[in-house]
């Protein structure tokens, strides 16, 4: 498994931070959950758009997740995050049939995704500490993640072939037809419903940009891409996220 040096970066990240939280004292701890939502995209997914209508082309994400602040600028969390990928392939122009095999006509893919990561979080704002916004706050984050995904393709197929003295040819083929034997015409129409899925680790990277309107309540914008490991062949290799979050910090007493 070949792996860029930007994931090579992201796993060592991930072992110096997490030493790091786990080498530390919670002193005075905060937890807090979120919900977010927005839009993903996959990139090189084996099924291909082909006419594809446009909203086939963003999918929606739905999520959520824990946090728990061991010091203002370090925080550990679990996370799950839901999002759904659907290509279709409307043949406009059918290739010429070279075989008895039928040709495809339609196509359509649905994927169902589930990721479930665990994470450590770095607030680059508490490096400038004597900072007036102390509202604000930028989180960068990294992790290890599991992917579940289930999905079907449903199909459609056209064939047409041509049977003289027991050979049958593709009726896209330039055969020679003999006018004194009995010619057979057969056109048929297939559909099929399969059935894939698969399961792969993936390395997280994301930048949280937060901001609290409240001191129980935090709003912010996340932008995700998770590196899909040992992707084979019916994994995409990347997943991107642009997410709006809200988050309810459990307040100490409250």
């Amino acid at each position: 498994m070949e792996i860029n040096y930007f994931k090579k970066l992201l796993i060592m990240m991930s072992m110096v931070l997490t030493a790091s939280v786990f080498s530390m004292h919670a002193q005075s701890g905060r937890w807090s959950i979120y919900v977010q939502g927005g839009t993903s995209w996959a990139t090189d997914v084996w099924y291909q758009n082909i006419d594809a209508r446009d909203s086939y082309k963003v999918s929606p994400a739905v999520g959520g997740g824990i946090d728990y602040s061991i010091r203002p600028w370090v925080r550990i969390g679990a996370e799950y995050l839901y999002s759904r990928y659907r290509r279709e392939q409307l043949i406009s122009m059918f290739p010429q049939q070279t075989s008895v095999d039928a040709v495809k006509a339609y196509g359509n893919y649905l994927m169902n995704y589930h990721n479930a990561k665990v994470s450590v979080g770095f607030n680059a704002m508490e490096l400038w500490p004597q900072r007036r916004a102390q509202w604000f706050s930028i989180w960068f984050n990294t992790g290890l993640g599991y992917m579940m995904a289930r999905g079907n393709e449903y199909g459609i197929w056209f064939s047409t072939t041509l049977q003289q003295n027991g050979i049958t040819t593709p009726g896209g083929s330039n055969v020679g037809v003999e006018a004194s034997s009995p010619l057979t015409v057969s056109a048929s129409v297939q559909a099929s419903n399969s059935h894939s899925s698969f399961q792969r680790l993936y390395l997280p990277a994301s930048i949280n940009i937060e901001a609290d309107i409240a001191p129980q309540f935090t709003i912010g914008l996340k932008c995700e891409m998770d590196f899909v490991l040992n992707r084979k062949k019916i994994a995409p290799e990347n997943l991107f996220f642009a997410l709006a979050t809200m988050r309810y910090n459990f307040i100490a007493g409250k």
